[in-house]
């Protein structure tokens, strides 16, 4: 009887499977592109991924790398990618990818850094409808560094009217699949944008780093849904654990 039915609705836009939607961690392991940040290519040490993997707690962890040698287990899963750009922001195209291929089996996701951060606690019964989660430092907007690193007009110009912001940080960013998606889309747009224009206009491009263009889309396109603070980690660079934070932030 039940086969019938299905059948019988299975090409009919009512038709909704019935699928038990889970909520996972994603990070990339990339050695194939340069990192300007360190002028070359760093050498894959698998060992890297061990904390974080140790962490896990059970929850399930996807690894987008291109160049592990490694199986899968019961909570991690590798799934080798190609790479052909500046890693940092090749990570949102890689998560992009893999996100919008699987959405409609996923429900909630975090976003982090492979190698300097580690799950002190589950996120994701606190996490919000629509809420946009991400790291942050105790540093602001208007730092040297960013400044100094994310020479692109447009970001030049947000450093300078938001100066006094919190500087919130890229390896970590979580919510709802639905939520998350378009940030990511955005983050896309801007390098490709950055990237013409500095083609066909001879400036900057979107940066060394992915934290310029993330602070900007957090502030300017998404103020009104991001979360940051002490729950989602732990002071960054201080190496601290505490009983409040989701994740440790090296």
């Amino acid at each position: 009887k039940n086969e019938a039915v299905y059948n019988s609705l299975k090409n009919s836009v009512i038709y909704v499977p019935y699928r038990q939607k889970e909520t996972i961690l994603i990070t990339t392991y990339f050695t194939g592109v340069a990192d300007p940040q360190r002028n070359g290519k760093w050498q894959p040490k698998p060992e890297e991924l061990h904390p974080l993997i140790a962490s896990m707690k059970g929850q399930k962890l996807i690894v987008l790398h291109d160049c592990l040698d490694a199986q899968d287990t019961i909570n991690v899963k590798y799934v080798r990618v190609e790479t052909r750009i500046n890693p940092y922001f090749q990570r949102w195209f890689s998560y992009y990818a893999y996100l919008k291929a699987n959405q409609h089996a996923i429900d909630k996701v975090f976003c982090i850094d492979a190698t300097d951060i580690t799950l002190l606690k589950s996120p994701f019964n606190q996490v919000l409808p629509g809420a946009i989660y991400t790291g942050d430092e105790l540093e602001v907007v208007g730092c040297q560094w960013l400044v100094n690193h994310h020479k692109h007009p447009v970001l030049q110009k947000f450093f300078a009217e938001y100066k006094d912001h919190q500087l919130i940080n890229a390896g970590i960013l979580g919510g709802e699949v639905g939520a998350i998606l378009p940030f990511i889309k955005d983050m896309i747009d801007f390098y490709f944008d950055a990237e013409s224009d500095a083609f066909h206009k001879k400036q900057p491009g979107a940066g060394e780093t992915d934290m310029g263009a993330f602070n900007y889309m957090a502030y300017t396109r998404h103020q009104d849904k991001i979360r940051h603070g002490v729950f989602v980690n732990t002071k960054f660079k201080a190496n601290e654990t505490n009983i409040v934070s989701w994740f440790k932030h090296k």
